[in-house]
């Protein structure tokens, strides 16, 4: 979903960076919508969900390191397995859903390497490009929508949220 202009295939699949999870930390794992988990269902019966905070989120899997947990659908070789049915918030990563001062808002992951290259008006005119998109999501899913988290740079704001979409 993301422009190949911004990061190629290949940037994401050398890197894995957002597919890799601090044990502590559920901040930045994907909601898996009904759609998604019925998907990783056909890929990995054996796939496991855990629900916190209105959202359901898949159990990651234990690397080496026991602070580090993998997304189940991670093929470490060939990268995601769901493809392009991968969750929402994976298909537009590096971007992400904050509220910040009952707005919704598209800020950038700090942790995406390839993105710490990139111009600032090429991140600024993908979010754009993508922003109509990912407010129509986060209506349809209002679970989306993440607290403003330090460190998130901010690239567009939109409109106040309505009351309507609480």
């Amino acid at each position: 979903m993301i422009s190949e202009s911004l990061l190629t295939r290949g940037e994401c699949a050398a890197c894995r960076e957002c597919c890799v999870f601090e044990s502590y930390d559920l901040y930045d794992t994907p909601t898996v919508t009904d759609e998604v988990m019925e998907r990783a269902r056909t890929i990995d019966p054996a796939v496991r969900f855990a629900e916190t905070e209105g959202r359901r989120l898949f159990m990651m899997k234990g690397g080496a390191d026991s602070e580090l947990r993998f997304c189940p659908m991670l093929d470490h070789e060939r990268g995601c397995r769901l493809g392009e049915h991968k969750p929402f918030e994976c298909a537009v990563f590096p971007f992400r859903l904050m509220e910040l001062d009952g707005r919704r808002a598209v800020t950038v992951s700090p942790v995406c390497p390839a993105v710490r290259e990139k111009p600032f008006g090429a991140l600024l005119g993908e979010a754009k490009r993508l922003a109509p998109l990912i407010f129509d999501e986060a209506d349809r899913y209002p679970q989306l929508l993440r607290k403003y988290a330090p460190g998130y740079p901010v690239l567009l704001i939109e409109d106040p949220i309505r009351s309507d979409r609480l």
